[in-house]
């Protein structure tokens, strides 16, 4: 969407509708480009924002404006002035894929331009391009604050597992973000909204930015949480090129069926600094000391 952005922001009728906040010059000027976007991209939503986050028109919806805008991707773009990506739940219930953009002219934001396309038109693409399935989750609050996971998109019904990063509650208060990320992860707690989904869902876990930086074992075990696969990258050596894939009983069957070769698998560097550093993450309190050290860092910023 990035091209269509910038296809969009190179228009002076655009920017002069949008500098004046002239909500029917916008929506004369960028309704034709809309249409063309929605028949050819599956574009469903275009909309301009205020830089304080007051919508002042919406190229597919022209007759809704002026109200202020949910999105956490115009929040975000709103308070850093930079692109904000994220998945969005629209006003008609549909999970998309939006991007907002902060349109600078002279120096200054004068508007934010939002694009959204559906969860399902990129799932349903994907699977005719490359045989891939994708799936969009709704994490939700429940009336006991517990979170509650739906399934309300996956391509073709078939679902073999979740992926989660600890990285993904960055969005929300650390704290409060982890925890109700995690609250939800018992695979029995997965519904699916359009029924499909009958079968345990396994979880990976990726673990290559995070391993060892929150916890000694797997990040979300200080949450009680052990996913039934986990992979890791170079943080076990050092930086030396190593990875792993970790996985439970659950997972060894089917980790067996599969055959793996690597160029790299005889070399010793490596393999020894990699025992090093898993002997200085069972004998020295490095966590600890990251974790005072980062305490300090913030605390100073």
């Amino acid at each position: 969407m990035d091209a269509l952005a910038l296809g969009l922001m190179r228009s002076a009728d655009i920017g002069r509708a949008l500098a004046a906040r002239d909500r029917a010059a916008l929506v004369e000027a960028a309704g034709p480009v809309f249409r063309q976007m929605r028949a050819e991209q599956g574009i469903e939503r275009m909309f301009f924002v205020a830089p304080d986050r007051q919508v002042l028109a919406r190229v597919h919806d022209p007759r809704r404006n002026g109200d202020a805008s949910p999105h956490a991707v115009v929040a975000e773009s709103a308070a850093t002035g930079i692109a904000a990506v994220g998945i969005e739940r629209l006003s008609s219930g549909t999970v998309a894929l939006a991007v907002s953009y902060p349109w600078v002219s002279d120096g200054r934001v004068i508007g934010i331009l939002v694009l959204a396309v559906p969860v399902s038109r990129i799932a349903n693409r994907l699977h005719a391009a490359a045989g891939f399935d994708l799936a969009a989750i709704d994490v939700s609050t429940g009336s006991a604050g517990s979170a509650q996971r739906t399934l309300v998109h996956a391509s073709h019904g078939n679902l073999a597992g979740i992926v989660d990063e600890m990285l993904a509650a960055a969005a929300t208060p650390p704290a409060a973000g982890l925890q109700t990320v995690a609250s939800g992860l018992p695979r029995r707690s997965w519904s699916c909204a359009d029924g499909r989904c009958r079968q345990a869902v396994a979880l990976p876990l990726d673990e290559v930015r995070a391993g060892f930086r929150l916890s000694r074992d797997c990040s979300w075990s200080r949450l009680g949480v052990e996913p039934d696969l986990s992979t890791w990258g170079k943080g076990l050596a050092n930086g030396h090129a190593l990875s792993a894939l970790l996985g439970s009983d659950s997972a060894r069957k089917g980790a067996e069926a599969i055959y793996a070769t690597g160029s790299f698998w005889y070399q010793a560097a490596p393999m020894a600094a990699s025992l090093e550093v898993l002997r200085r993450i069972r004998e020295t309190d490095y966590l600890e000391r990251l974790e005072a050290l980062g305490k300090r860092l913030a605390s100073g910023l």
